[in-house]
């Protein structure tokens, strides 16, 4: 009798395992569609996003050319009425119209460029081209280049570097992050104020520091301040008005050299961004990765 109700809870039993275990492969079965389900729609929307990406890289790239045409034409014109034999011709008004049409033109090349440059980040087709190349020079080339517009808008500019320090980069680029910079506080330094640009050689290479008396970035600011087409609104920006593209293709062009950038500031206490490039270049030609 013993071995007759063991037997009958023994069938018992595995016919309780049994129904768990149709339940568990149920589980197991619907859970795996779900996942199955979850990764198509997740590729699919991957795939989106990069044809969205390419269509706005493509469409970027479209309108700058598109616009760069007439510009190019205007600013010829505009060269030639104003560079004439006779220039005395034009009468005061016309003459001061066309100056400000020819400032107006050039701003928008400058913006053009800049979302050239932007797409071509973006499209991983920038390429950089390696060289040792005197940082001092450098430093003093571009704050050279920038002193037009300090000394215009009554800003104090001074830079530094340590002597005989060297660097392995793309050396127009490296123009082009630290130009990028230096405009960025130009626009952001009210008259009077100061900006200084340094060099010296740090545990990760060269450390460029930007360095200005403007009103201060609030801290919510700062972790988008790199983002494409985020700009912080002062009353000093809506007087020079950008696209919001400087420092992030700033921040490319560093990542390309395998270095870093970021940034520093507190409301009322001006702004510092840091830039640090390796001695050694991460590769002799590099693409920005996707």
């Amino acid at each position: 009798m013993e071995k007759q109700q063991l037997v009958k809870e023994l069938r018992l039993r595995n016919k309780e395992l049994e129904t768990v275990n149709r339940e568990l492969d149920t589980r197991v079965q619907k859970a795996t569609e779900e996942l199955h389900n979850l990764n198509h729609r997740m590729l699919t929307e991957m795939a989106s996003l990069r044809e969205v990406d390419d269509l706005k890289s493509a469409f970027l790239n479209s309108v700058s050319h598109d616009l760069k045409n007439p510009l190019t034409t205007i600013k010829g014109y505009l060269s030639y009425i104003l560079e004439e034999e006779n220039p005395e011709k034009l009468g005061a008004d016309v003459k001061n119209g066309l100056l400000m049409v020819n400032k107006a033109a050039k701003h928008m090349e400058y913006l053009v460029a800049q979302i050239l440059e932007a797409a071509k980040l973006t499209s991983g087709t920038v390429h950089l081209r390696f060289e040792s190349f005197s940082v001092p020079e450098l430093v003093e080339e571009c704050a050279d280049s920038t002193r037009i517009q300090t000394d215009s808008a009554g800003i104090a500019l001074t830079a530094q570097s340590e002597p005989s320090l060297t660097l392995a980069a793309d050396r127009g680029r490296m123009l082009q992050i630290l130009g990028n910079l230096l405009g960025n506080a130009c626009k952001f330094t009210p008259h009077g104020g100061k900006i200084s640009l340094s060099a010296r050689k740090s545990e990760g290479g060269v450390l460029f520091h930007v360095a200005d008396t403007g009103p201060g970035i609030a801290g919510e600011h700062l972790p988008r301040i790199f983002e494409r087409f985020y700009q912080v609104e002062t009353s000093l920006s809506k007087t020079s008005k950008g696209l919001g593209l400087g420092l992030r293709i700033a921040k490319d062009l560093v990542e390309l050299h395998g270095g870093k950038i970021w940034v520093e500031s507190k409301v009322g206490e001006g702004s510092s961004f840091f830039v640090e490039v390796p001695l050694v270049p991460p590769a002799a030609e590099k693409k920005l990765p996707a």
